[in-house]
């Protein structure tokens, strides 16, 4: 499985708890539309919890969120199609993230437990 993790920063205009409210109710449902045509097979968000915020505010981090696809080609294609640059989806994009703090990377997935 190859899989894009992107270290996410919220829009600093939200609180915490609109951040993870607008990603799970309209952003995530909107990704998973327009992914799913393109194999992704896992699309996660990591919220930290309350134990754990202070840890991660010395991260700069709100959430870690991860696309799964079966191959390079297919996540490649899925993030360079017209259908994931669609201006509704960068405007939501803009709107629940900060874009300028955003990290990612692209690795292949080893499962330890199986």
């Amino acid at each position: 499985m190859y899989v894009s993790l992107a270290f996410l920063k919220r829009n600093p205009n939200l609180t915490q708890q609109e951040f993870m409210d607008y990603w799970i109710n309209v952003h995530a449902p909107m990704c998973r539309r327009i992914l799913q045509p393109f194999g992704c097979r896992r699309y996660t968000a990591t919220f930290p919890v309350a134990s754990s915020a202070q840890a991660t505010e010395g991260l700069g981090l709100d959430a870690v969120v991860q696309l799964a696809f079966d191959t390079k080609e297919q996540m490649e294609e899925a993030l360079a199609s017209p259908d994931f640059g669609v201006e509704e989806r960068r405007k939501s994009s803009a709107h629940v993230f900060d874009l300028t703090a955003m990290r990612d990377m692209v690795g292949r997935e080893h499962d330890a437990l199986l």
